[in-house]
């Protein structure tokens, strides 16, 4: 009777090893889960900031939701293969980044609103891939951000409002120029700063294709109000945005070695490099944690640009895809050759020098300009 007791009890025991063998190996061989982006909302985060990286998809659902829509929400992390994956395949270049699916546009009618009046305030800003929309960083920054950056240069909380660019820039009725030359950028308008000083330029800088590309275009602006005495370049780093598009090399002016001497404006130069203090530089680059990780020289949070505690502009204004591997002369020439690139360069310089007057009190020779007059105005609208 014993032995047949202990029969049955090794029978048990060698069925469930067995069963949990076969757990074990099913788990092993299954594939990860995959999610349809037609059917979630996928948040892209940065693991080391995760506070950072949920803040901004939080704030976004929370207003979906208020207008009836319940996404089924799925997180991606930045940094491994499925996470990498979304970002190529949807150009998301900076984090943290949402893409809603087509479901978003089945909803109510009021959601539908909601979603058309966010892409048409800020259409800029928004990346499109096939029928999803790709909701990234400096729209966010400019919708939800308590300009971090601003107050610890400034030491003090403003509250801001967007700059609608559409308003600023030529380009009616010449969508594809919209979505391949202009990058998403969102300047913004600080509100009572009765208190700051005018005359002085917060420039932050990185070795990224955007901060290399924006100091050409920042240049030309600021030498219609000063003088630079060097001509110091140097050429961004190459990174793989998609199979089929790279940003980069980008070469850019070094401004801390160019000598700029203005009447009207004391510049003061960071590198975003030298920030290690690991709380400030979170809290910096709260709105693109690509900028912070290890090697990577997208950094498309920078330059970020003061303009007398009155303006505020993140990133370039136009897409580093445009001058790849050119030098200064190749770029020149593009400008001059090529109409639509041509305008959206000279665009980009006016809306800076617009600016740039709004806050010298248009004492400047190009502030007469009948072109920057107009586009100082729609700036102040």
């Amino acid at each position: 009777m014993i032995s047949k007791l202990r029969f049955i009890a090794l029978v048990i025991i060698l069925a469930v090893i067995i069963i949990m063998l076969v757990f074990l190996l099913k788990i092993s061989i299954t594939p990860p889960a995959t999610h349809s982006l037609n059917q979630s909302e996928i948040s892209i985060i940065y693991e080391n900031c995760t506070a950072c990286s949920n803040k901004i998809p939080a704030s976004f659902s929370y207003i979906l939701s208020e207008f009836g829509y319940s996404p089924h929400v799925y997180n991606e992390s930045f940094g491994n293969a499925q996470g990498d994956s979304v970002i190529s395949s949807d150009l998301v270049t900076t984090l943290p980044s949402i893409v809603v699916p087509p479901s978003v546009f089945s909803s109510s009618n009021s959601l539908l609103s909601l979603i058309s009046s966010l892409i048409y305030s800020n259409i800029l800003t928004f990346n499109q891939n096939s029928n999803r929309l790709v909701l990234n960083t400096p729209f966010a920054a400019g919708l939800f951000g308590p300009l971090n950056f601003y107050s610890i240069l400034q030491n003090s909380t403003q509250t801001s409002v967007p700059i609608n660019i559409t308003k600023v820039y030529n380009i009616q009725n010449q969508s594809s120029f919209k979505s391949e030359l202009i990058n998403p950028v969102d300047p913004i308008i600080i509100q009572n700063q009765s208190s700051m000083n005018y005359s002085k330029i917060f420039y932050v800088y990185g070795s990224s294709p955007f901060s290399s590309l924006e100091s050409v275009i920042f240049r030309d602006a600021l030498e219609n109000f000063g003088n630079f005495s060097n001509n110091v370049t140097a050429y961004s780093g190459e990174v793989s945005v998609t199979s089929n598009e790279s940003l980069g090399p980008q070469i850019g002016y070094l401004l801390p070695q160019n000598g700029y001497k203005s009447g009207y404006f004391s510049i003061y130069f960071y590198n975003i490099s030298s920030i290690s203090d690991p709380y400030v530089r979170d809290l910096i680059l709260e709105f693109d944690q690509n900028a912070v990780s290890s090697g990577s020289p997208y950094g498309n949070f920078v330059p970020f640009i003061d303009i007398g505690g009155k303006y505020v502009m993140v990133s370039s204004q136009l897409k580093p895809t445009i001058f790849n591997g050119m030098d200064l002369q190749q770029i020149e020439d593009k400008i001059a050759s090529n109409q639509t690139i041509g305008s959206a360069f000279n665009d980009s310089i006016y809306l800076l020098d617009s600016m740039l007057c709004s806050v010298s009190k248009n004492s400047a020779s190009v502030c007469s300009n009948p072109v920057v007059i107009r586009y100082e105005s729609k700036v102040l609208s």
